[in-house]
């Protein structure tokens, strides 16, 4: 699977340790964002999930799966440029 790279990576120059700094992957931070934006209104997709499902026990595993879905979708747009 494609992570899309480090997000804030820190590159390796003379003055700094002789690693390089990646952090969480670029797919990490989409789904982070994506996840914000889904519990900033998390109300009314929690009931639209539910009605869905039939249950709200799995709702964050459905959340995190629609998060990490989106973040996909985004790597996978920016592959086509």
């Amino acid at each position: 699977m494609k992570d899309g790279g480090p997000a804030f990576p820190i590159p390796v120059t003379e003055e700094r340790l002789p690693i390089a700094i990646n952090g969480m992957s670029l797919r990490q931070w989409y789904a982070g964002m994506a996840l914000q934006g889904l519990l900033a209104d998390s109300r009314h997709h929690a009931e639209a999930l539910a009605r869905r499902h039939g249950t709200d026990s799995k709702l964050v595993e459905i959340f995190a799966k629609f998060a990490f879905s989106f973040a996909d979708a985004m790597i996978a747009e920016e592959e086509k440029k």
